[in-house]
């Protein structure tokens, strides 16, 4: 009977470090964020606590739909549709590296142009 008694509260002991381990990695982890946003969590953090500006292009990403960015940008759903003179049907659902690989023009490349086209809009609404 004491053997078993002394399993039980051993479970219980271990179970109880787990939570408080866990409690502790999960706060840590928020503070992290809200406090450091950078390396390879920066865009997370923008995108989960404001929205992009003028100033974020630079953390756009070839694998980032369009509409994600239109989301991100708060830009008109057509926006980039018109500005890059996009005709694909998949449109907005559809990746800058996709559409860079449609158009046979390095994903490098089309991602400045993409870029630059937010960064226009940004200056023709600078209230945005």
């Amino acid at each position: 009977m004491k053997k078993r008694r002394i399993t039980i509260l051993l479970g219980v002991g271990i179970a109880v470090a787990l939570l408080l381990i866990g409690s502790f990695f999960v706060s840590g982890f928020h503070r992290y964020h809200r406090v450091a946003p950078h390396g390879p969590f920066a865009a997370w953090h923008q995108m989960h606590n404001r929205r992009f500006t003028a100033d974020n292009v630079d953390l756009i990403r070839d694998w980032m739909s369009f509409d994600y960015l239109n989301w991100a940008f708060q830009l008109p759903n057509d926006y980039l549709q018109v500005e890059l003179k996009i005709d694909d049907t998949d449109y907005p659902h559809v990746s800058v590296r996709s559409m860079a690989e449609k158009e046979r023009i390095a994903s490098s490349v089309y991602l400045h142009t993409v870029q630059v086209a937010i960064i226009k809009y940004f200056a023709q609404n600078p209230s945005q």
